[in-house]
């Protein structure tokens, strides 16, 4: 497995902010990658495996934080929280 990774670059269509993101692939096999997708595969599909928060920057330019501030669902009881969460992992720590 590579240990390389680069910095995704993205305008917002919520709030027109340039976001950047580090992807952690080559660029050759985001390319790849991004290639499929675009022909018609599923982004799940085509990024296996990156998280969703990921996919949904590749997609969309949304920054997790953004989809945060729009759809959060604040300190209500009942909500899931993030802390503890690894999103290169799509886990969480054992510690939270």
């Amino acid at each position: 497995m590579s240990n390389e990774s680069f910095i995704l670059s993205k305008t917002s269509p919520v709030t027109g902010n340039i976001n950047d993101m580090e992807i952690p692939m080559t660029i050759r096999d985001f390319s790849i990658a991004m290639q499929k997708w675009r022909s018609g595969a599923l982004i799940q599909e085509a990024f296996p495996n990156l998280p969703a928060p990921m996919r949904e920057f590749i997609m969309s330019g949304i920054s997790p934080k953004e989809w945060d501030d729009m759809f959060g669902m604040g300190d209500d009881e009942g909500d899931v929280s993030d802390e503890g969460f690894d999103p290169y992992s799509n886990t969480y720590t054992d510690d939270c």
